[in-house]
């Protein structure tokens, strides 16, 4: 994982079911309790999500009114069943007052300053009561009052609202004391872990269209270092060691090792061809101007047989270059120089390296299995080892700073109900390089017991397979 959400106001909460409910305050305006109880409209909330789509990247090119933005910041408390949910809420109707691109991005989609702050509340009332209900098992209100009218209009648009960055508080609810490993209510039985390197049946012998690459293995790996997917692959010609990193958002390539070079791509860091490295030394990224002191470039990825040419639009958004094809990597010094783990490895590979392909998890057998996509996200070559049994919502939501990260909706502890995908109500972040299930992040416990699992970034869907490959 290379970063949490950065650059903007995001909701963060935890509802205790049997907390009680007491104030909740933060710098800016005092806390107070939010007007409820105002009837969302369709219209206003699709205005409302492209308010909040073009914020993102506004807010991340304007540092300084960003920092005005927080410190008169109104932060209000939405009551609840379970407690209260702390909802912060920019001044908008003072903020466009300063800038007439900001008051653009009102005008533009017709939607009135003063109408971001209800309807911010009302969303994530809505969502606060989704989450409290069925964390409880509880019936929700009924469609006929405004809360259950805001209620069925939100569940509905559950995956854009988290593409824009809103998603459901967690809740603690009494058959949840922790975050365990997925439990699969669909009532399949876990797939039984078999030895690496088993037989190849089912994947065809296509290197153009298909590959497996085992999982890289070494001597006495530490705890840590087993909940890694790890994969050899090369960058621009330069094979290496990298994780396999569905929160990293993109490549991110260790800088003592690879330097940029004169074509905008990657050469080997030597004495002869040394360039200056002004880039931070740090574990993560934790602001935009962080994100922006790395060094940027475009580079090819061979993973197995196939190649990844693929772009990476939001990262040189963020970078604001005009070019499309400029940036798809970034080079720094994270993780302790990339030293944590299999170190010194060349780096991460993110979801944006695996764009081009059908990109399968297989933990039960130790591997990743990319199968080519065609423009439309359908596989060009059948691979009777890996056929689908269920597919759900995949959302790419921006994180801040170039950053996009994949979500999928899971239930009360981290459940994943297949027959049912409606009541997967929490919105949580892939992250197959974290190795707990922490917060919002969905990593090693979650992902590793689910056996094998795939993702399709074309179809925007997460996929689970009638079997655990051959």
């Amino acid at each position: 994982m290379r970063w949490m959400k950065i650059g903007g106001w995001a909701l963060v909460a935890t509802i205790g079911i049997h907390a009680p409910a007491a104030a909740h305050a933060q710098s800016g305006s005092d806390a107070s309790n939010a007007a409820k109880d105002s009837l969302l409209t369709a219209k206003q909330l699709a205005r409302y999500m492209a308010v909040k789509q073009a914020l993102g990247p506004y807010w991340g090119s304007h540092p300084d009114l960003l920092q005005t933005a927080r410190s008169t910041a109104h932060n209000l408390v939405v009551s609840l069943p379970g407690g209260q949910l702390p909802v912060g809420v920019f001044d908008y109707p003072a903020l466009v007052q300063q800038d007439t691109a900001l008051a653009a991005i009102f005008s533009t989609n017709q939607f009135a300053p003063t109408q971001f702050e209800p309807t911010q509340v009302s969303v994530n009332e809505a969502l606060g009561l989704l989450a409290y209900h069925a964390a409880q098992g509880t019936a929700l209100p009924a469609s006929s009052t405004v809360g259950g009218k805001n209620i069925q209009l939100v569940h509905q648009s559950l995956m854009e609202l988290a593409a824009v960055g809103v998603t459901a508080p967690a809740v603690q609810g009494p058959a949840c004391t922790e975050a365990g490993p997925a439990s699969l209510s669909s009532g399949a039985a876990p797939i039984t872990p078999q030895a690496a390197g088993a037989s190849m049946a089912g994947i065809p012998a296509l290197p153009d269209d298909v590959t497996v690459i085992p999982f890289y293995t070494k001597p006495n790996e530490t705890p840590l270092e087993q909940t890694k997917a790890v994969i050899e692959a090369e960058i621009d010609g330069h094979r290496g060691v990298f994780i396999f990193d569905l929160g990293a958002g993109t490549a991110v390539l260790n800088r003592s090792v690879l330097q940029p070079n004169a074509k905008g791509g990657v050469d080997t860091v030597t004495d002869a061809n040394r360039s200056p490295d002004n880039t931070p030394r740090s574990d993560y990224i934790n602001s935009a101007e962080q994100e922006r002191q790395l060094d940027h470039v475009h580079v090819t990825v061979r993973l197995g047989t196939l190649v990844s040419h693929y772009d990476d639009p939001a990262l040189t958004a963020f970078m604001t270059e005009k070019d499309p094809h400029r940036y798809n990597a970034e080079l720094g010094h994270l993780w302790g120089n990339f030293g944590w783990v299999f170190g010194p490895r060349l780096g991460n590979l993110g979801p944006a390296v695996f764009q081009p392909f059908e990109t399968i998890v297989d933990y039960t057998h130790r591997r990743i299995v990319l199968i080519r996509l065609d423009a439309a996200g359908h596989r060009v070559v059948d691979v009777p080892a890996y056929p689908p049994r269920a597919q759900m919502p995949l959302a790419t939501v921006p994180m801040g700073a170039g950053f996009v990260g994949l979500h999928l909706a899971v239930g009360p502890c981290d459940s994943l109900d297949t027959s049912a995908p409606a009541r997967n109500l929490w919105i949580k972040m892939l992250d197959t390089g974290s190795p707990d299930n922490d917060g919002n992040i969905l990593g090693y416990p979650f992902l590793s017991h689910l056996g094998v699992f795939g993702v399709n970034q074309r179809t925007h869907q997460f996929i689970l397979y009638h079997t655990g490959g051959a």
